[in-house]
């Protein structure tokens, strides 16, 4: 698998190989910012959604990114929680664009949710 550079901008979320890595389990994407860094929220067909926050360093490249586990519990991208007791750990440290696909299959994998 070729890089996409993920540790230059946050564009990589929306690239196509990326995409193509866990689609068709994608409802909905979300992009958004804050104070602690650039956070991309995906959500699945299964109820269980991904949370992947960029942290923002004062180390050079590589990042670090956070990846939460999310249960959906409405119909709008903000009705989530924290998907506690699931097969997937809650929350995630990860580095590397390989790590973020995977456990985004897993999720996307996981018997689906329901309110």
């Amino acid at each position: 698998m070729e890089p996409l550079g993920i540790m230059d901008d946050i564009s990589w979320y929306y690239s196509r190989e990326f995409v193509e890595q866990i689609d068709p389990h994608i409802v909905m994407v979300h992009e958004d910012s804050n104070h602690e860094g650039n956070i991309f929220i995906m959500r699945f067909i299964n109820g269980f959604g991904v949370k992947i926050l960029q942290l923002r360093l004062d180390t050079p490249q590589p990042s670090l990114f956070v990846v939460m586990v999310l249960k959906f519990n409405g119909v709008k991208m903000k009705d989530y929680h924290l998907a506690q007791y699931s097969p997937v750990p809650e929350v995630n440290w990860v580095n590397g664009q390989e790590e973020i696909i995977k456990l985004c299959r897993n999720v996307a994998d996981l018997p689906a949710y329901r309110r």
